[in-house]
Order: structure tokens, then C-alpha cells, then sequence
């Protein structure tokens, strides 16, 4: 079942509560093959690499960046990715 075929469900408050308010991304596509640099474009507007194994460190400026200057706190829910 696709999380679309969940919609209004009863299972799924906080979904319904954002499609409501018109929330849905439902012609959202990734960019690139494989997905490291469509997540990095989600965060730094900048697909940075396409190497899966990649362990730099990412000196552009990015949402994580931001949420940590303004005193917010964050997490990543990401498959596969090393601690």
C-alpha cells in the first residue's frame, strides 16, 4: 500500500491534519540515481556528489546549519547511513 492509498484513513491523524491544509507532494521526483545527491540537494540546494560512499564534510551553507544557529533541534531518518 502506497502512503497515498492511506490518506484519510484513520490510522494516519497527522497526514490527514496537513492534507487538510492542502499539503501533498504527490508530483515530487528525485533528480539523480542513486539518492545521495537528491538528499543533498534537499538540504543544500546543491547535489554535491553521486558517490554513495562519499565521507566528506559539506561546507555550503544548509538546513541543518540554519536549524542549529536558530536553537532548533533536528533529526535524519535516512536508510544505510553509517553513524
Amino acid at each position: 500500500m502506497s502512503w497515498l492509498s492511506a490518506c484519510g484513513g484513520g490510522n494516519m491523524p497527522y497526514l490527514n491534519s496537513l492534507l487538510a491544509k492542502g499539503a501533498i507532494a504527490n508530483q515530487y521526483y528525485g533528480n539523480s540515481h542513486p539518492s545521495i545527491p537528491n538528499y543533498f540537494t534537499m538540504t543544500t540546494g546543491e547535489p554535491i556528489t553521486n558517490d554513495d560512499s562519499f565521507s566528506g564534510i559539506v561546507s555550503v551553507d544548509n538546513v541543518v546549519r540554519e536549524l542549529t544557529s536558530g536553537n532548533k533541534s533536528w533529526k535524519a531518518y535516512a536508510e544505510s547511513i553509517p553513524s
